[in-house]
């Protein structure tokens, strides 16, 4: 059993992108993911597949692709992918019909035909609440000053 370090998915990816992004996984998507730091995706990947417990991911799962191998993210097959970003700029190969996570901008991108399922807004507004309250109790409750009138305290 090994501890999962979430905090490089929480600096890379904002809520919304990590429900994005969750979605996309459990969609079974062809997730690229590319990033300028290898330790980052490394945790990166890591933290998705755990994300999903107690499911798993039965499909191509490469964290940490090498450039003489980029021709991978063509394979017409669910995957997750991790690469670095000078991979895709220095290459002919072009991603197509996948889900393109950017660490390093904190941006997802649908390329092609990709379609990721969507959580009903009622749900996944109770999700970004509750990690809001998780990741940043701070400002959850910055606005009350006696603690005793905190919600959820």
């Amino acid at each position: 059993n090994i501890d999962i370090d979430f905090s490089c998915l929480y600096h890379c990816l904002d809520i919304e992108n990590i429900i994005t992004l969750f979605c996309a996984v459990l969609s079974e998507s062809r997730i690229l993911l590319t990033c300028r730091s290898n330790i980052v995706m490394s945790q990166v990947t890591e933290s998705i597949l755990s994300l999903i417990f107690p499911f798993e991911w039965p499909h191509v799962y490469i964290p940490m692709l090498p450039y003489s191998l980029i021709e991978c993210i063509e394979v017409p097959a669910p995957f997750i992918i991790g690469t670095l970003s000078d991979n895709l700029l220095n290459t002919n190969v072009k991603p197509s019909d996948v889900v393109w996570v950017d660490l390093d901008h904190n941006k997802i991108t649908i390329i092609g035909d990709t379609t990721i399922l969507t959580m009903p807004k009622i749900h996944k507004e109770k999700l970004q609440n509750r990690l809001k309250r998780i990741l940043f109790p701070q400002l959850v409750y910055a606005d009350y000053i006696n603690p005793k009138d905190r919600p959820y305290s």
